[in-house]
């Protein structure tokens, strides 16, 4: 995987080289405390064949607990917190329709990690 693009936040340069002997189906990115752009789409380029991986989960951390948003096949956003929630997942609107901080930040709690599966 490379990614060569600028940062839209700090416009340095990104690059990241990672080497698949099989394409996964699925991803996950560590991101940290940065604050960054959430691509709702990535595309990965392998023998010469370019594969499209869509967001479709974002896990936030903050005050020592973990919650969740996952995006559905049409888009919608999610949202899920174990004790706040117990096993339903509230609503929150569509991938589309959502500000970029809206992703970064979820119920007080900064986003950790995105999942990507390839489409």
């Amino acid at each position: 995987m490379r990614i060569a693009t600028p940062c839209l936040v700090c416009t340095n340069k990104l690059f990241n080289a990672k080497t698949f002997n099989i394409l996964p189906k699925m991803f996950v990115l560590h991101v940290g405390q940065h604050k960054m752009q959430i691509s709702h789409k990535v595309n990965i380029e392998m023998n010469q064949q370019l594969y499209t991986y869509k967001l479709r989960g974002l896990i936030y951390f903050g005050d020592f607990h973990f919650t969740s948003q996952f995006v559905s096949e049409n888009e919608g956003i999610w949202y899920h917190d174990g004790i706040e929630t117990d096993r339903r997942c509230n609503f929150k609107g569509n991938l589309s329709d959502t500000e970029n901080d809206a992703l970064l930040y979820s119920q007080g709690r900064q986003v950790c990690s995105v999942i990507y599966a390839l489409e």
